[in-house]
C-alpha cells in the first residue's frame, strides 16, 4: 500500500507540471491594437498613411516581430518591426499603408503581426500572431473620383488623382542599396547615418523620400528630380535605439512618385512606388560601456607612454655607461685602459708615407670597430697610438686578442698594453696613474703581443681560456713601484 501511495504522488506531480506548462502556453499570446482603425479617405491628401500600433506580449519570452498588410490583391507587403518585444511588455510601432483599391465606398486592409520567440532558456522559437483590420471609408469608386455616399464629385487630392500603387504588382522602376549592411560599434542614443544609393531604372523622372521606421522620424526628401537611368546618393540619418542590445535592425521606407514630362506622356504623378531597405547595427554598446572603453584606452595609452619613458631612460643610461658624457666630468672610476701602438710607424712614414698612412687608416678602422663591439670606447688617437676605455677587464683583453688576431692577417704588428686602475674622467679624456701604467706597458711590449698588469690578470684568470706567461716585475718610467707584468700569448 505504501508503494501504491508513492506512485500516486509521482503521478500527481507529473500532472501538476503538465498543467503549469499548459497554462504557460495559453498565456504566451500577443495582442494588437491600432490607434486609429478607421480612415476617412475624404480627409486624406496623400496616397498613404502611417497608423500607430501597439503589440502586447503576455508571455514570458522576448519576441522579434514583423507586420504584414495587403492593400490590394497580391500586395503581400511586410516590414520588420524595430526593436524587441520584451516578455510581459509592449512595443509601439508604425504601420505604413497605401490606400486600397476599393470596389465600394468601404474596404478593408488586413494587418497581421507575427512574432517569434528569441531562443533562450525556456524559449524554443515558437511563433505567435495577431490580426486587425484597417477600415477605409468614403473610397472613390470610379474614374471620375466620385464618392459612393454622394452624387457630388470631389476634386482629386493634390498631385494624386486616382492613385495607382504599382510597387507590389509590377517591377519597381528604382532600386536602393545601403552602402553598409552592418554598422559596428555605435552607442545607444547616438546619432548616425548610412549612405544609400538610389538608382532610377525607369523612363520617368522620380521624386523620392525616405522615412526611418519606428520612433518620431519625419519623412525626408531624397530628391525631387531624379533623372531616368541615373543614380543618386543620400545620407539616411537615424538614432541608435535605446533598446538595442548588441544587434538590431534599422528599417527605412522609400517612396517615389513619377513626375509628369512632356517628353514622356506615360509618366503619371499618380503612380507611387515604395520599398523597404534595412541594415543592421551590430556590437551596439551602452554609454557606460563607451566610458569604460575610453578609460581602458587611456590606461593603455598611459602604460605605453610610461613604457616609452622608462625604456628611453634605460637606453640613455646604457649610452651614458658607454660614452661617458660630460655629466661624469671629474669623477673617479675603475676602468680597464688599453694603449696600442704600431711598430716602426715613424720609420715607415719616412720610407713610404702614402702606403704607411693607408696601413694606419686600416689599423684605426679595425681598432675602433673591435673596441665598440666589446662595449668599449675610443678615448683618443695620438698619431699611430690609440687609447681605449672599458668597464670590464675581461672585455678589454678580449678586444686586444681580437685586434691582434685580425691585424696579423694584414701583416700589421702592434703593441698593446692593458691595465685596470682608478682614473679620472674629465672632458671625455682619462687621467691618473692607471693611464700612465697602461701606456708604459704598451711601450715595453713586444710587437704583435699583449702585456697586462697584475690587476688585469687577477680579473681574467679562470675566466678566459688563454695562455698567460708571467714576466715578473718590470720597471716602468715614472712608476715608483715596478708592477708585475704578464704576457698573453698570441698564436
Amino acid at each position: 500500500m505504501v508503494h501504491s501511495g508513492v506512485d500516486m504522488q509521482n503521478k500527481f506531480i507529473v500532472l501538476f507540471f503538465v498543467f503549469l506548462t499548459f497554462i504557460n502556453l495559453l498565456s504566451a499570446e500577443i495582442s494588437l491594437t491600432l490607434q486609429n482603425s478607421t480612415i476617412d479617405l475624404k480627409t486624406q491628401t496623400q496616397g498613404f498613411i502611417d497608423i500607430e500600433a501597439k503589440i502586447i506580449n503576455s508571455g514570458s519570452c522576448d519576441l522579434k516581430c514583423t507586420y504584414y498588410r495587403e492593400a490590394f490583391p497580391g500586395d503581400d507587403y511586410s516590414s520588420k518591426i524595430p526593436g524587441e518585444l520584451k516578455a510581459n511588455g509592449s512595443l509601439k510601432f508604425l504601420i505604413n499603408t497605401v490606400f486600397p483599391e476599393c470596389g465600394s465606398s468601404e474596404c478593408i486592409v488586413p494587418v497581421k503581426v507575427v512574432c517569434k520567440e528569441i531562443i533562450s532558456e525556456g524559449c524554443s522559437g515558437r511563433e505567435y500572431s495577431a490580426s486587425q483590420n484597417i477600415v477605409f471609408t468614403n473610397a472613390r469608386v470610379n474614374e471620375n473620383n466620385d464618392y459612393a455616399d454622394s452624387q457630388k464629385s470631389y476634386p482629386p487630392s493634390e498631385g494624386m488623382g486616382k492613385q495607382q500603387i504599382i510597387s507590389a504588382r509590377e517591377k519597381l522602376p528604382f532600386s536602393v542599396m545601403p552602402q553598409l549592411n552592418n554598422i559596428e560599434g555605435l552607442v545607444n542614443g547616438e546619432k548616425s547615418s548610412n549612405t544609400f544609393v538610389l538608382s532610377n531604372n525607369g523612363d520617368c523622372y522620380l521624386s523620392c523620400t525616405y522615412k526611418v521606421q519606428g520612433g518620431n522620424y519625419q519623412e525626408e526628401l531624397i530628391s525631387e528630380n531624379i533623372a531616368p537611368y541615373s543614380k543618386i546618393t543620400t545620407n539616411v540619418v537615424f538614432f541608435v535605439p535605446d533598446f538595442c542590445k548588441d544587434r538590431c535592425t534599422i528599417v527605412t521606407h522609400i517612396k517615389c512618385y513619377e513626375k509628369a514630362s512632356q517628353l514622356n506622356v506615360n509618366c503619371n504623378p499618380s503612380n507611387v512606388y515604395e520599398a523597404d531597405v534595412s541594415f543592421d547595427l551590430v556590437n551596439v554598446i551602452t554609454p557606460a560601456q563607451q566610458i569604460i572603453g575610453f578609460v581602458i584606452l587611456a590606461i593603455i595609452g598611459i602604460g605605453a607612454l610610461a613604457l616609452l619613458y622608462f625604456g628611453f631612460k634605460f637606453i640613455s643610461s646604457r649610452i651614458t655607461t658607454v660614452s661617458k658624457p660630460q655629466s661624469e666630468e671629474g669623477k673617479r672610476k675603475l676602468s680597464a685602459i688599453m694603449f696600442t701602438d704600431m711598430k716602426g710607424f715613424s720609420k715607415e712614414m719616412g720610407i713610404d708615407e702614402e702606403a704607411t698612412l693607408k696601413k694606419l687608416w686600416r689599423y684605426e678602422k679595425v681598432m675602433k670597430q673591435i673596441i665598440k663591439e666589446h662595449d668599449g670606447r675610443v678615448v683618443k688617437t695620438i698619431g699611430d697610438a690609440i687609447m681605449g676605455d672599458f668597464d670590464s677587464a675581461v672585455n678589454a683583453v678580449k678586444a686586444a686578442i681580437a685586434i691582434q688576431n685580425l691585424l696579423k692577417k694584414e701583416d700589421i704588428k702592434i703593441r698593446i698594453g692593458v691595465h685596470l686602475g682608478d682614473v679620472i674622467h674629465k672632458g671625455g679624456d682619462l687621467f691618473g696613474e692607471g693611464v700612465n701604467i697602461a701606456n708604459r706597458l704598451e711601450s715595453i711590449c713586444e710587437p704583435g703581443q699583449i702585456y697586462i698588469s697584475e690587476d688585469v690578470y687577477n680579473q681574467i684568470r679562470n675566466k678566459l681560456k688563454i695562455e698567460i706567461e708571467p714576466l715578473g716585475r718590470k720597471p716602468l718610467k715614472n712608476i715608483e713601484v715596478p708592477p708585475k707584468v704578464f704576457k698573453i700569448k698570441i698564436d
